[in-house]
C-alpha cells in the first residue's frame, strides 16, 4: 500500500501538472467556432486579460511557437491606426514583471495577410458566418476579402504550429488554408507548390514555383529573369513540383518528394529562433531572424545577392554575370502617387566605368527647374534613365504644336524660357561647374553631354568645394569679371 506521504507526493505533483498545462493553455487560444464576429478597434476581442496586445495588433487567434515568440491571426495597423490589415504575425512575448504578456518590445512581423493592398477603416469587421465563409468586411459594410467557403461544411477556424491560418471541418481536414495563398513570406515548414509564388508588395518582383524548380523574374512584358534553380531529371513522382523552407535550408522537391531527399537544396544557417523569407521589393529573397540575446530582426541570408547587384542600377538585373535592362513596359507606376517616365540611350557607344559615377552624381541634384533622375540601368550599349513623371508631356510637344488652341501664350512661352534659363544656371554654376580651379569647369556643352550619358564628367573634380572658396562679389562691385571668375561657354 501506498504510504500517506507518497499520496501526498503523488497529488501535489498531479495538482501542479495540471496547473501547469492549464496555464499554458490560457495562452493560447487557436480556434475559433462558427458565427463568431470581430471588430476592430482596441480592447474589442482580447481572449485573455493576462496577454496585452501590441500597440499596432489586436489578436484574434494565438498560437506559442516558442517561449519568448508567437505566431498572431489579428487585425494589424500602422501609426495611427487608421487603417488595418487581416494578417498573421510572428509576435515577440514576454513577462512584463507584473503577470502580464506583452508583445511591445520587438516590432511584429507580417507573414501573411488577406488585404495586403486593400487595408480597411476603423470599425471593420471579420465574421466566420454560420455557413462557414470568412469574410472581411470595411467599416461601411463594404466587401473586402473573403474565403468563399460557405456551404463548404467548415467547422471551426485554426491557427497552426506554422502559422498556417486554416478552415477545417469537423473530420479535421483543411477546407482552406492561408499556406495556399502566399504573399511575399515564407515560414519553416511551409510548401510554396508548382503554380503558386511570391510577390513583393509592389508586384514588379515575383518568385514562381514551377515543376522544374523555382524562378524570379521582374513582371515586365514579357517577364525578364533573374533567377532560376531547375532540375531537368526525369519526374520520378506524380505529386506536383514544390519548394519547402526548413531550418537550414529551401529544399526544392521536383522529381520526387518527401521522405527522399530533395533535388536541389539551398543551404541557410540553422538556428532556433522565429526566422521568415521575404521577397523584398528590391527583387531579394532574404531570410531575417529573431536574435535570441538582442531581440531585433537581423538577415541572415539573401538568396538572390549575387543575382541582384548595385553594379547594374537601381533598375538593372545581373544574370551570367551580365547586367541587363528590363523592357520599358516594366516602368509602370509603382503606386497612385508615383509614375516614372524612361529615356533610351540606346547607340550612343559602349559603356564607360565612369557612367555608374556619373549617374549618382547627376542623381543626386534636386532643383525645381529639373527634372529628377531617380534611376537608371546599363546593358552593354544600352543604357535608360528613369526620371520623375511630367504629366504635361514634353515640352516640344507644345513648342512645336501645330492646333492654334494648344499654343501656348507669349507669358507662358516667357516663363518657360526663364525656368530652363535657372535649371541651366543651377547645372553651370551651382552644381557640376562649381570649382576653385577655372581650367576645371566645365563648358555648358559639356554638361549637355554628361546629363545625356555621351560624355565623362573629369575624375578629378572637386565635389566638396566650399561656398567661401567662391569670389564673392556686391552688389556695387564693378570690377571686371575675369576669364578665371567664369565658366563661360568655350
Amino acid at each position: 500500500m501506498m504510504s500517506t506521504f507518497h499520496i501526498i507526493f503523488f497529488t501535489i505533483i498531479t495538482l501542479f501538472s495540471c496547473l501547469t498545462y492549464v496555464s499554458s493553455q490560457s495562452y493560447d487560444y487557436p480556434t475559433a467556432n462558427l458565427s463568431t464576429l470581430w471588430i476592430t478597434g482596441h480592447g474589442t476581442f482580447i481572449k485573455d486579460n493576462r496577454l496585452r496586445d501590441s500597440p499596432n495588433a489586436r489578436i484574434i487567434l494565438r498560437r506559442q511557437r516558442t517561449s519568448y515568440s508567437t505566431y498572431a491571426c489579428c487585425f494589424y495597423c500602422d501609426d495611427p491606426c487608421d487603417s488595418y490589415l487581416f494578417a498573421v504575425l510572428i509576435l515577440r512575448v514576454e513577462d512584463s514583471g507584473d503577470g502580464l504578456f506583452t508583445s511591445n518590445s520587438s516590432s511584429p512581423r507580417i507573414v501573411w495577410s488577406a488585404n495586403r493592398n486593400n487595408p480597411v477603416g476603423i470599425n471593420s469587421t471579420l465574421e466566420l458566418t454560420g455557413e462557414g465563409d470568412l469574410v472581411l468586411r470595411d467599416g461601411d459594410g463594404t466587401l473586402a476579402w473573403s474565403t468563399n467557403t460557405a456551404g463548404r461544411s467548415v467547422a471551426r477556424l485554426s491557427l497552426t504550429e506554422t502559422g498556417n491560418l486554416v478552415l477545417l471541418d469537423a473530420n479535421s481536414s483543411v477546407v482552406w488554408q492561408s499556406s495556399d495563398h502566399p504573399t511575399d513570406c515564407l515560414v519553416p515548414g511551409q510548401i510554396l507548390k508548382a503554380g503558386t509564388n511570391l510577390t513583393e508588395k509592389e508586384g514588379l518582383y515575383s518568385v514562381l514555383m514551377t515543376e522544374k524548380g523555382l524562378v524570379a523574374s521582374i513582371q515586365s512584358d514579357p517577364p525578364q529573369v533573374y533567377y532560376q534553380n531547375l532540375a531537368f531529371d526525369k519526374k520520378r513522382s506524380k505529386q506536383a513540383s514544390y519548394a519547402k523552407f526548413q531550418n537550414g535550408s529551401l529544399d526544392l522537391y521536383i522529381t520526387k518528394v518527401e521522405p527522399k531527399s530533395p533535388d536541389i537544396s539551398i543551404t541557410i544557417p540553422k538556428t532556433t529562433s522565429p526566422q521568415y523569407m521575404k521577397l523584398g521589393n528590391d527583387g531579394h529573397l532574404r531570410v531575417v531572424r529573431l536574435d535570441e540575446i538582442t531581440f531585433e530582426w537581423n538577415e541572415v541570408a539573401d538568396i538572390f545577392r549575387e543575382h541582384l547587384v548595385d553594379g547594374c542600377g537601381e533598375y538593372g538585373i545581373c544574370s551570367n554575370e551580365q547586367c541587363s535592362c528590363p523592357s520599358g513596359s516594366s516602368f509602370r507606376p509603382i503606386n497612385d502617387r508615383q509614375l516614372n517616365q524612361v529615356k533610351s540611350l540606346d547607340g550612343v557607344g559602349h559603356i564607360k566605368k565612369s557612367f555608374l559615377a556619373e549617374v549618382q552624381s547627376i542623381g543626386s541634384i534636386h532643383h525645381i527647374n529639373l527634372v529628377r533622375l531617380i534611376g537608371f540601368c546599363a546593358e552593354k550599349s544600352h543604357r535608360l534613365l528613369v526620371y520623375a513623371y511630367m504629366c504635361n508631356g514634353s515640352l516640344e510637344r507644345w513648342i512645336y504644336c501645330k492646333s492654334l488652341d494648344k499654343m501656348l501664350e507669349w507669358n507662358c512661352r516667357r516663363k518657360i524660357i526663364l525656368d530652363i534659363a535657372k535649371g541651366l544656371a543651377y547645372l553651370h554654376e551651382d552644381s557640376l561647374c562649381l570649382q576653385s580651379d577655372p581650367e576645371k569647369r566645365p563648358s555648358m556643352s559639356m554638361v549637355v553631354k554628361t546629363l545625356e550619358g555621351v560624355s565623362s564628367v573629369q575624375k578629378d573634380i572637386d565635389y566638396n568645394l566650399l561656398i567661401s572658396q567662391i569670389p564673392q562679389l556686391s552688389p556695387t562691385d564693378t570690377t571686371t569679371l575675369l576669364p578665371s571668375l567664369l565658366s563661360g561657354p568655350r
